[in-house]
């Protein structure tokens, strides 16, 4: 999220400080309102989330796999985005009701890649979890919860026990 997000604040606040408020905000120990502050003003914060809402774009083919899935699977979501924002972007991306949990680190008051974060989702889990994750560190965190772990996007690598997968294809054929 701070890839799609800092980006259209750069020229409002730090990266540094940015990235702390995110996480504080991302885990729920500041409010959106102190979140926002010294970035934009109390009427520019709508329209500053509308910004991060029509930027961030869905992968089609992983939209389509997830309506695909849902249909055969119980699905669950973990995000370390806001609550707010990941629920909206589910809702404009046509999937929210293609999951049957859906956690957010500012529900859960931990995040990506902490223990806290992990212990919370995968305690609903089965050992029979597929864990999809675009980033190499949050997998390695995921392992001891005895799921198959694959790495969407990311690049080929040496862990034995992580797949990767560079499409929604390769994720389909690995079911």
């Amino acid at each position: 999220a701070t890839k799609v997000v800092f980006p259209l604040l750069e020229d409002r606040i730090d990266y540094n400080l940015f990235k702390k408020r995110y996480i504080l905000y991302c885990v729920g120990l500041i409010s959106r309102d102190e979140f926002w502050h010294g970035i934009a003003a109390g009427h520019e914060i709508d329209h500053m989330e509308q910004r991060i809402y029509v930027t961030t774009k869905p992968n089609d083919d992983v939209v389509e796999l997830i309506r695909e899935l849902s249909a055969s699977y119980g699905l669950s979501v973990a995000s370390e985005a806001p609550s707010k924002w990941g629920n909206t972007l589910l809702e404009q991306f046509g999937v929210q009701k293609c999951f049957h949990k859906v956690f957010f680190s500012s529900d859960l008051g931990a995040t990506k890649p902490f223990k806290g974060f992990y212990d919370q989702v995968f305690s609903t889990q089965d050992n029979r979890a597929l864990y999809i994750d675009d980033t190499l560190e949050n997998l390695q965190a995921a392992r001891e919860y005895g799921t198959q772990l694959v790495w969407y996007g990311g690049q080929k690598n040496d862990e034995e026990d992580i797949a990767y997968a560079s499409s929604a294809a390769e994720i389909r054929a690995m079911l």
